[in-house]
């Protein structure tokens, strides 16, 4: 794997970063499959051709949830995550990468779901509680 790469972004392109750096990206989702990359900043290809780089498909992914004020989205996982840890995301609060096909949120192994807001308040389940405020 070569030590320097250029990322296209919308902004333009971003780099060179160390192939440390590429891996971690791709980790963490915030490079995908498609995104196109360089290893000399002019011929551009897809990332899933680089050899080594790995992919997390639930990370690569953009999720969506269904509330009763209507869906939400997209999101990261790692904004999943963020939402399950401060209780603004529920175990049985049904997301999708698609949009067609929905699971409760309880079945991604990735999300940690805060519980103890449920324990307060017995009258209101998971499905009533806001989740998201303007700007999220």
């Amino acid at each position: 794997m070569p030590r320097h790469w250029y990322i296209k972004t919308k902004g333009g392109p971003r780099g060179p970063v160390t192939s440390k750096v590429l891996v971690h990206l791709a980790d963490k989702g915030t490079l995908k499959p498609k995104s196109l990359v360089s290893d000399d900043g002019e011929s551009w290809f897809q990332a899933k051709h680089i050899e080594g780089l790995e992919f997390h498909e639930a990370m690569s992914k953009r999720w969506h949830v269904r509330t009763k004020r209507g869906d939400a989205g997209p999101f990261s996982l790692p904004k999943l995550a963020k939402l399950a840890k401060q209780g603004r995301l529920h175990p049985n609060h049904a997301i999708s990468s698609d949009g067609k096909s929905w699971i409760k949120a309880k079945r991604l192994p990735d999300l940690v779901f805060d519980t103890s807001h449920v324990a307060k308040n017995h009258d209101s389940t998971p499905a009533d509680q806001p989740i998201f405020v303007a700007g999220d």
